[in-house]
């Protein structure tokens, strides 16, 4: 095991002690013997947080206010998903991260320890048995893909479409990228009265116009 290994599953025991996610990982940090920069790396610290607070992972409660799920958390699920269809993707670090880099399009050629916060979680077995919201999001991002090139209207009655980047969404009257965290935020908001409800997102009218129609 490596670091990012060790810290997420010293994460994981101090949150079934309570801690908060936040915490429970710069705890866990604080106790790993690693470099200041390995310890406060950003990308790993997300990918976990984020998962945590959206209750992606066992015994973890949706936040209250909860945040757009964040891109690296983003990533651990889709690799959750790909370890699912190939567990022996767990013994091949780097063609699992090529699988996700493929599946969401990213351009970055390291995963910054994302991976190995996806790993250790895989190996305790820390993801949430058979969530119905990943069901919920995996069937409507099909629909979304068949969807692509056709004209959906704004609330105000601008016509736009969209294609789709792995799980990103790119409306072609502007030149926002709708990040797939902020399409699973809102589709778990869904149903709402308009766009003002997912005014904390990125691109909410778009987002409104494709999950409503």
């Amino acid at each position: 095991m490596n670091t990012y290994q060790n810290i997420t599953r010293r994460a994981l025991q101090l949150l079934d002690q309570g801690f908060n996610p936040l915490e429970a990982w710069k705890q866990a940090a604080d106790a790993e013997d690693c470099s200041e920069s390995s310890c406060l790396k950003g990308c790993p610290r997300s990918a976990f947080v984020g998962l945590a607070e959206h209750g992606h992972l066992k015994g973890c409660q949706q936040a209250q206010e909860k945040k757009p799920l964040s891109l690296n958390a983003q990533y651990c699920l889709t690799g959750h998903r790909l370890l699912q269809e190939n567990p022996e993707l767990a013994h091949a670090p780097s063609r699992l991260w090529e699988n996700i880099r493929s599946a969401e399009q990213v351009d970055r050629k390291t995963s910054n320890g994302v991976v190995d916060v996806l790993l250790a979680l895989w190996d305790t077995r820390a993801f949430a048995a058979d969530d119905p919201r990943e069901h919920r999001y995996q069937q409507v991002l099909q629909r979304i893909r068949k969807h692509q090139g056709e004209v959906f209207q704004q609330i105000q009655g601008q016509e736009f479409t969209y294609a789709l980047s792995g799980s990103t969404l790119k409306p072609s009257t502007t030149q926002q990228n709708l990040a797939p965290g902020h399409l699973r935020t809102a589709l778990e908001r869904m149903p709402v009265k308009g766009p003002g409800d997912l005014q904390d997102l990125r691109g909410p009218s778009y987002l409104y116009a494709i999950l409503m129609d």
